[in-house]
């Protein structure tokens, strides 16, 4: 590869905390230690309706990254997200073009690396994640857009998936039916289970899970 992508790595959550002591920045350590710059939003949360506030701040992070390209010596204007649990609801939204980085001006990212995520929450989740994001009173329209599933297409971002079998926060059926929509459209993806491991492993050490990275950096690189 010719040039590194930074990385822009949304620890989750459930839009009420944004826990990057946990994820985010121990999994950031491990990426720079295979050469790759990574970048920590603080999105917004916490607030009913939430949704599409931290898309903005996905897109925000972006572009002060790239503002700050030469004193922080990012090789490529390239990039990736990198997301756990609501974080990789986030960073899966990110890469449907008509509520994430299209609709933004931003380019797609290269990849997307989502780790446990809890994208169907008003379909197979804890009830509490939809109303942060939509409101208790959404409508089936206000929803949709945001249904990673249901939008993937041959455009979508080439993925990295990881899920663990006995996560007792977030039905595994999140996991199971992006993996059955990036199949079914031919999306380039790599998806992973870890067998043992529940929810909130982060970069994965003590746990099946460990090693993620250097996976998801050996996915990313096979891409060309």
């Amino acid at each position: 590869m010719a040039s590194s992508p930074f990385i822009i790595a949304c620890a989750g959550g459930a839009y009420k905390c944004v826990c990057s002591m946990i994820e985010s920045i121990p999994v950031a350590v491990r990426l720079n230690e295979l050469g790759y710059d990574v970048v920590i939003p603080n999105y917004r949360i916490g607030m009913e309706r939430v949704m599409p506030k931290p898309l903005e701040d996905v897109a925000a992070t972006y572009r002060a990254a790239l503002a700050r390209k030469e004193e922080h010596a990012l090789e490529s204007d390239a990039y990736v997200v990198c997301g756990f649990s609501a974080g990789g609801s986030l960073v899966g939204e990110w890469g449907v073009a008509s509520v994430g980085y299209g609709r933004y001006g931003v380019p797609a990212p290269r990849a997307i690396f989502t780790l446990y995520p809890s994208l169907s929450p008003w379909r197979c989740g804890p009830a509490y994640i939809a109303d942060i994001m939509f409101g208790p009173d959404a409508t089936e329209d206000d929803i949709a857009p945001y249904d990673v599933p249901a939008h993937i297409d041959a455009s979508y971002p080439p993925t990295y998936l990881l899920y663990g079998a006995r996560d007792a926060s977030v039905p595994v059926e999140n996991s199971i039916e992006l993996a059955r929509a990036l199949e079914e459209h031919g999306v380039e993806h790599r998806v992973e289970v870890a067998e043992t491991a529940g929810h909130g492993f982060g970069d994965g050490r003590d746990t099946d899970a460990e090693g993620w990275p250097v996976r998801a950096i050996h996915f990313l690189e096979q891409l060309g």
